[in-house]
């Protein structure tokens, strides 16, 4: 699933600078014409073809780059070296497309091979022009931009930052959503035995290992509350195919993968449990100078009281049972009724259930 939801990702932005090449093709054509009579040396389908081949290959190879491979290498690493390490990587990348774009053109024009030496010299020269130059900063302000699309596209989650620029949130929205509180067990007794740096960047690295698991199970992070973190799913991103179960699961998963990592920096693992919960809630953006999307009602108080019982019980997640009645639950994964529970400042009892994984073979 990770897989597939990467490479759609690099897809998408392939496509989006296909369609850039295309119409910066069509625009520069436009406008060489409408100033000279001369005609020009190429036609407009021969540059089509061949920019939307560069297009084609500089999205696929920057995209994955980017999807694969760079976003995690440099996760960790300050904002302005990020910047600086990709840029530099991403202007490379630029220009080692483009030539090798240009010099199939030659290889082409002249019928000779690729290796043959006349073509990186013609491609050399075409290239040192400055209206080529000009094109390659062109080119370069896209990738960069894709980039920066793609660390606030990551923060706000799917559909976060097209909520922001079209005001989605401007005004208070009613919103039925599913929340997942995640808490680190025992985080007092390690904060004592790492002291407060080693416990900072302890919960840092926490956070920073689960991001996979929510960002690919289409899942937003709405706040860290010190060792503790808040998940929400629209309600069709988080039934489908239980991805709100699947991001526990992951993260379980990760944790395991990770965890001789964790005791050879801080001899300890990280345990958590998980309360789930869902229900209407008010989401609309609060703030001017730090402007952020809020979400409020009954349900988050609900969710953190669930998530409290897991020590109660003895269990690492507890799930509402008006959320469990419209989940499928997913192949190896099984529940059973806990109890119904009288949660702090509630009235009424509310079932709870725990989901486990389960050997059917």
């Amino acid at each position: 699933m990770k897989f597939q939801l990467k490479f759609k990702k690099v897809i998408a932005i392939t496509l989006a600078w296909q369609i850039i090449a295309i119409l910066n093709i069509l625009y520069m054509f436009g406008y060489i014409t409408s100033i000279t009579s001369t005609e020009l040396p190429y036609s407009l389908s021969q540059s089509l073809l061949y920019s939307f081949i560069a297009a084609s290959l500089g999205g696929f190879v920057f995209g994955g780059a980017e999807v694969f491979y760079l976003r995690n290498l440099l996760r960790k690493k300050p904002l302005g070296i990020v910047l600086l390490s990709k840029s530099i990587i991403y202007l490379s990348m630029l220009f080692v497309v483009y030539f090798i774009s240009i010099s199939l053109y030659f290889k082409n024009e002249y019928e000779v091979s690729i290796f043959n030496k006349s073509v990186p010299l013609q491609s050399w020269e075409y290239i040192s022009q400055s209206y080529i130059l000009l094109e390659l900063a062109f080119w370069g302000v896209v990738m960069i931009g894709t980039f920066i699309y793609l660390e606030i596209s990551d923060k706000l989650g799917p559909g976060g930052l097209a909520g922001f620029l079209w005001g989605r949130y401007h005004k208070p929205r009613k919103e039925t959503r599913i929340f997942m509180f995640l808490d680190i067990k025992d985080s007092t007794f390690i904060a004592e035995k790492l002291g407060h740096k080693r416990y900072f960047n302890f919960l840092n690295d926490f956070f920073s290992d689960i991001t996979d698991s929510v960002i690919f199970t289409r899942g937003e992070i709405y706040q860290y509350v010190g060792d503790e973190v808040v998940v929400s799913w629209t309600l069709k991103n988080g039934l489908k195919n239980a991805r709100c179960l699947h991001c526990f699961f992951d993260i379980k998963a990760t944790m395991k993968k990770n965890q001789e990592q964790y005791i050879q920096r801080y001899d300890v693992v990280p345990q958590f449990k998980a309360g789930f919960h869902h229900g209407e809630i008010m989401a609309g953006e609060m703030g001017v100078v730090k402007r952020d999307l809020v979400f409020s009602g009954d349900v988050l108080n609900t969710g953190a009281r669930i998530q409290e019982q897991c020590n109660h019980y003895g269990v690492d997640n507890l799930i509402s049972k008006g959320l469990l009645k419209f989940l499928e639950m997913p192949q190896g994964v099984d529940c059973r009724k806990v109890d119904a529970s009288l949660l702090r400042g509630k009235k009424a009892r509310i079932d709870l259930y725990t989901v486990f994984a389960v050997d059917r073979s």
